[in-house]
């Protein structure tokens, strides 16, 4: 997503009003998502996103750029306050001892702007590493198929398929139909005979599932 597609027309909502925690009296950025005005501290953001970086590097009018002012601020659509507010407590940490206290919703959203968003190389690996901590089978499948991270579909759906427990109806309810179907057919076919070629078996129909060629 490039920050040039944003329209210079913000649209007319609720009134906005200041982020109670991220809206620094020294910042220089100011940005608005839904109806709350962030300022924030710009080379930060440029250092951390390859996007921010060339959007915001480019010489332009203090006096005309959007961004400048509270009456003037940068629009970011298509984001969710608490989706930004995760992203800066990583950038801007309240409390640097408390970085990683994230849950795996917020750590979620850290790794969706980081990705597809906004190219922050850096954030995106540390969000994978404490969502890797921290997040079930269940959670890194479906996290993981959605933001890019292959190296968990394997061992996710491997821990699935031989567990002892089922899948629950809220964690069916997070997988495609496909998904649940063949989950149930390989467990019932592993339950059955747990011999170590069955166990191979498994793990080459898990690939199977991934198209993975070993």
């Amino acid at each position: 997503m490039s920050l040039s597609d944003v329209s210079t027309n913000v649209p007319v909502g609720p009134a906005r009003v200041r982020h109670e925690k991220f809206y620094f009296p020294d910042g220089n950025l100011v940005l608005l998502v839904e109806n709350k005005l962030y300022n924030i501290y710009r080379y930060i953001l440029q250092r951390e996103s390859v996007c921010f970086a060339s959007t915001l590097g480019l010489p332009q009018d203090p006096s005309l750029s959007e961004g400048g002012s509270d009456d003037q601020p940068l629009p970011l659509p298509d984001i969710l306050c608490e989706e930004f507010d995760a992203f800066l407590s990583v950038l801007y940490p309240p409390d640097i001892s408390k970085l990683g206290e994230l849950t795996v919703t917020e750590w979620t959203a850290v790794l969706k702007l980081a990705s597809s968003h906004w190219e922050c190389v850096s954030v995106r690996k540390l969000a994978i590493k404490k969502l890797g901590e921290v997040a079930t089978s269940i959670d890194k499948l479906v996290i993981g198929r959605a933001h890019g991270v292959d190296a968990w579909l394997f061992p996710a759906l491997q821990d699935i398929c031989k567990r002892n427990d089922p899948l629950t109806l809220e964690e069916a309810g997070r997988l495609e139909l496909k998904d649940v179907v063949e989950i149930a057919a390989t467990r019932e076919s592993y339950c059955r005979d747990k011999s170590l070629g069955r166990h191979l078996a498994v793990d080459a129909k898990i690939r199977k599932l991934l198209d993975i060629r070993v």
